[in-house]
C-alpha cells in the first residue's frame, strides 16, 4: 500500500497533495508547462547541506556526512555555509556586511511580541533583587 501511495501523494506541512507535486494541474492537458519552455521538467534532487546549529557567539555544532565538529570551526563552517548558499554575489555580499555588523556591535535582530499584553505594573526592586 505505501508504494501505491507514494507514486499518487506527496505531503507538504501534513497535507496531502496529488500526484502533481502541488501544483496545479495545468489545462493544457498535461503538456510541459511554458515556464519550462517546452521542456519536460527535471525531477527534483535533495541535496544534505548536513545539519548545522549554532549554540551562541563563536560556537555551533556541525555533522556534516559524519564529519562532527563543535566550537569555532563549526562556527566557521555555519557561516561559510549560510553565506555560499545564498544566490547571486550581492546577497552573499550584504548578508555578510549586516552579519558583521551585528557580530561587531552586538545588536540582536528584531524580537517582535504583537497583541494587546495585560502586564503587572513594574516594581522597584531592592539591593538584593526582591521587591
Amino acid at each position: 500500500i505505501r508504494e501505491r501511495l507514494r507514486e499518487r501523494v506527496g505531503a507538504s506541512g501534513g497535507r496531502p497533495l496529488p500526484a502533481s507535486g502541488g501544483r496545479p494541474l495545468p489545462a493544457s492537458g498535461g503538456r510541459p508547462l511554458p515556464a519550462s519552455g517546452g521542456r519536460p521538467l527535471q525531477p527534483f534532487a535533495y541535496f544534505d547541506k548536513g545539519t548545522l546549529s549554532t549554540v551562541g557567539r563563536l560556537y555551533a555544532l556541525a555533522d556534516i556526512r559524519g564529519l562532527r565538529a563543535a566550537g569555532f570551526l563549526a562556527w566557521v563552517l555555519w557561516v561559510g555555509v549560510h553565506i555560499f548558499f545564498l544566490i547571486g554575489f550581492r546577497n552573499r555580499f550584504v548578508v555578510m556586511f549586516q552579519w558583521a555588523w551585528a557580530f561587531l556591535t552586538y545588536q540582536r535582530g528584531a524580537r517582535l511580541i504583537t497583541g494587546d499584553l495585560e502586564r503587572e505594573p513594574e516594581r522597584e526592586l531592592t539591593p538584593t533583587g526582591r521587591p
